[in-house]
């Protein structure tokens, strides 16, 4: 999932800073999920990353 999270905000254009403030939410937190060295994103997380990257949630935890 933390790959494809990563490779779906690169596709957007978005830097983790503009997701993050979007989000309002620290720029960590975003490098956080995309490392996969924090707890992941809630599923309300993962509805509004996948609007902003305009895919699907499937896609971005890797079952698409």
């Amino acid at each position: 999932m933390y790959n494809e999270l990563k490779s779906a905000r690169l596709k957007a254009n978005l830097t983790q800073k503009e997701v993050a403030e979007a989000l309002k939410i620290s720029q960590p937190a975003i490098a956080k999920w995309e490392s996969g060295k924090g707890a992941a994103p809630s599923v309300s997380r993962l509805m509004e990353l996948a609007d902003m990257y305009n895919t699907s949630v499937d896609k971005l935890i890797g079952r698409a």
